[in-house]
């Protein structure tokens, strides 16, 4: 029964099934290290406020704050990146997907699958029978790309959460800049262009005070 292995079937779905794992994974990391910053960025906030008013204490706010922390990293951690890996997705169902995609197949590659596995309940059915099933998967599965059906969701998921902090960091100094003042009650004021002439009016205004920051995009903006 070994012989009538569709193995060309077993293989394609094997890659396809370590294809989309390596999407869950990279969708899962992202996703953690997402949370990571928006934890660490929540916990350094509160570590501020408290700070401004007073030495902010280690017993009660610093270390309950790690504490959460750890525990809520530790918990996504398994269901984002650790689970996906140990626990991939069935060929059987893999198998289905191909099917539904690929109607030629009309159910002989989940047939050929589950007759030749070992322990497999062939009621009777002839070995002559079962081989020609398995030959027809297997000839079938040599023709036929199973990696166009991979659910690049994941991947598509993951990109677009990478672009947004990736934009923040390429914002980084005019976003920090508005954060620091109005979490500090401070007045935000905007010009139409970032010309020297009309920033330096601004100023003259508005009695403004200029952080290095604002300078550099102040130079950018020279023409």
């Amino acid at each position: 029964m070994n012989s009538l292995i569709p193995r060309t079937g077993l293989a394609k779905l094997s890659r396809l099934r370590n294809l989309e794992r390596a999407f869950a994974l990279l969708w899962g990391i992202t996703r953690w290290v997402t949370l990571a910053i928006i934890l660490i960025a929540i916990g350094s906030f509160i570590d501020y406020r408290v700070d401004r008013y007073r030495d902010t204490p280690f017993t009660w706010v610093r270390i309950p704050i790690a504490m959460i922390q750890v525990v809520l990293l530790t918990i996504f951690a398994w269901k984002w990146i650790i689970r996906p890996l140990v626990k991939p997705k069935s060929i059987i169902s893999l198998a289905y997907r191909v099917e539904e995609h690929y109607k030629q197949f009309d159910h002989r590659l989940i047939t050929a699958i589950q007759l030749t596995r070992p322990g497999a309940l062939t009621f009777s059915m002839s070995e002559q029978l079962i081989a020609e099933v398995a030959v027809e998967a297997e000839d079938l599965s040599r023709q036929t790309n199973f990696n166009k059906i991979a659910d690049i969701r994941q991947l598509k998921w993951a990109g677009a959460l990478v672009a947004i902090p990736f934009l923040l960091l390429d914002h980084f100094g005019g976003i920090n800049t508005i954060l620091a003042i109005t979490s500090s009650l401070g007045t935000v004021v905007t010009t139409e262009d970032r010309l020297l002439p009309t920033i330096c009016a601004a100023i003259e205004t508005y009695k403004i005070d200029l952080l290095p920051t604002t300078l550099n995009q102040v130079y950018n903006g020279v023409q």
